[in-house]
């Protein structure tokens, strides 16, 4: 999944090189899958071309090209696709690719920079959550749009129980060795009386210890990743977890016994009136201030470009333009705007404020913003 740690990693590759950004629509099944291949065939004869006007050596454009023409050689690949495929390519860096659940227009783009425009409204907050389960046996995370959801590799949750016990420090005398278990044969002895607590009570208490880490580190990655969080898991965790500040909503079934599918659907449905509940919050917020002439209701690119850049920009409102409506609507100006709005974005994002992307909105509110100042 497309995310903003993968947003500013593209912005931020600073060197003057050449880069190339490709955008194909794609499909997830059928006959269709393979026509990908083409289309991606057609889109690098673009960029050799651009490349060849530009005076760049053939070898270091068949350096630059190799990996995304290994994909048009790779039958496989095109079997595990969504509805758009997004791709860039540097000199000296490693290619990176996105299939994303998105339509995307096809779009070639050579330049100083990445284009990642195409890619923002994935970002949007009304569709931004997490999503964690938890059994016994496993500990998962993911970064969810409406979309489609990613596990987190490196969130820094615990695996399991056992990854937060350790070795066990209670062990049943009756399966301990014979030299670490003298009297045997007397079994009137209870494990409270050699070990303290007794099984049941052992594991209760590591259970608790269990889920306590567990929402203290879903509480520090939240701290770097604010978005509503969605447990899924069976009655015991949810009483432990689901009454904590760091879960929004809960589903009590047993994670392991859905697909990944599944396990999105189950999720967004829980939060699904959350994240709309804040876009609508922020349209009324925007209204009442422009309603009252308050300078903090911008509209405009230009004016929220420029505020964004300043960090003054808390949420911002846009309906994205593609590359065929922009050029569709009003020519270069449109493309200008596009330009100015995918700045915006990127700005607002930057400095911590919040992007809803509207599937509609009046031309002349197409950009509008809700400054901090």
């Amino acid at each position: 999944m497309f995310t903003q740690t993968d947003l500013m990693t593209l912005v931020n590759a600073g060197d003057d090189s050449l880069k190339v950004s490709l955008f194909l629509p794609t499909a997830p099944s059928g006959r269709e899958t393979l026509q990908g291949r083409i289309v991606l065939k057609n889109a690098l004869a673009r960029v050799r071309a651009e490349l060849d006007a530009r005076e760049v050596d053939d070898s270091a454009t068949d350096d630059l090209l190799a990996p995304a023409e290994a994909m048009v050689r790779d039958t496989d690949f095109w079997q595990h696709q969504s509805e758009g495929l997004a791709i860039f390519l540097a000199p000296d860096s490693p290619p990176r690719h996105f299939s994303v659940p998105i339509p995307l227009t096809e779009e070639v783009v050579v330049s100083e920079a990445f284009s990642v425009g195409p890619l923002l409204p994935l970002l949007s907050a009304d569709g931004s959550f997490t999503v964690l389960t938890v059994t016994t046996n496993r500990v998962r995370l993911f970064e969810a749009s409406r979309f489609t959801m990613d596990e987190v590799d490196d969130s820094g949750l615990l695996s399991s129980l056992q990854d937060s016990m350790g070795e066990s420090d209670y062990e049943n005398p009756l399966q301990a060795s014979p030299v670490a278990r003298p009297h045997t044969a007397d079994f009137s002895i209870s494990n409270a009386q050699v070990y303290g607590d007794s099984p049941a009570e052992w594991q209760d208490s590591q259970t608790r210890e269990f889920a306590s880490r567990v929402a203290s580190a879903l509480t520090a990655y939240q701290a770097s990743h604010p978005r509503p969080t969605v447990l899924v898991s069976g009655a015991e965790y949810i009483g432990l977890l689901g009454s904590t500040d760091a879960v929004t909503d809960s589903v009590d079934v047993d994670p392991e016994s859905l697909d990944d599918q599944k396990l999105h659907e189950v999720a967004y449905e829980k939060v699904q009136a959350v994240l709309d509940d804040g876009r609508a919050r922020a349209l009324d917020t925007f209204a009442m201030l422009r309603g009252g002439e308050d300078a903090r209701a911008v509209v405009g690119s230009g004016l929220v470009a420029q505020a964004s850049t300043e960090g003054r920009v808390d949420t911002l409102l846009y309906r994205h333009l593609s590359p065929t409506e922009a050029s569709a609507e009003g020519g270069e100006s449109d493309v200008e705007e596009r330009r100015l709005l995918d700045s915006a974005v990127i700005e607002t994002l930057r400095n911590g404020g919040t992007v809803y992307a509207l599937d509609d909105s009046p031309v002349d509110d197409r950009v509008r913003a809700v400054l901090r100042y």
